[in-house]
């Protein structure tokens, strides 16, 4: 069986469980490049330890928490967290600079978790 992209992927999601699912990694590789991220920056916080102004942050797609104003941002302890729209500004990247975004958070987490 083929398929063909036709558009942007936007997100990707498990939907099957156990044996099913060992394919995920290569199909991650192989279609990763398609994702687009979405970043923001902070412009105003309440709580200076979870979110730091003018930073850069990764967000999140979550349907619920934007019909509410409301955005899934990665803050500063590495957690994903509901925070207000009007706490940032969304930024576009060109697919370089997220790569690099992504690649210095994936390293910042790591040194959060140990």
């Amino acid at each position: 069986m083929n398929f063909e992209i036709v558009g942007e992927i936007t997100n990707i999601e498990a939907i099957a469980v156990g044996r099913r699912i060992r394919i995920l990694p290569l199909l991650l590789k192989r279609y990763r490049k398609h994702i687009k991220y979405q970043f923001a920056i902070c412009v105003e916080t309440d709580d200076s330890d979870l979110l730091t102004p003018r930073k850069i942050y990764r967000v999140l797609p979550d349907e619920d928490a934007k019909k509410s104003n409301y955005v899934r941002i990665i803050d500063n302890e590495g957690e994903d967290y509901l925070y207000p729209a009007g706490y940032f500004v969304f930024v576009e990247f060109p697919t370089e600079v997220e790569q690099a975004l992504l690649r210095v958070s994936k390293e910042k987490q790591e040194k959060i978790k140990k």
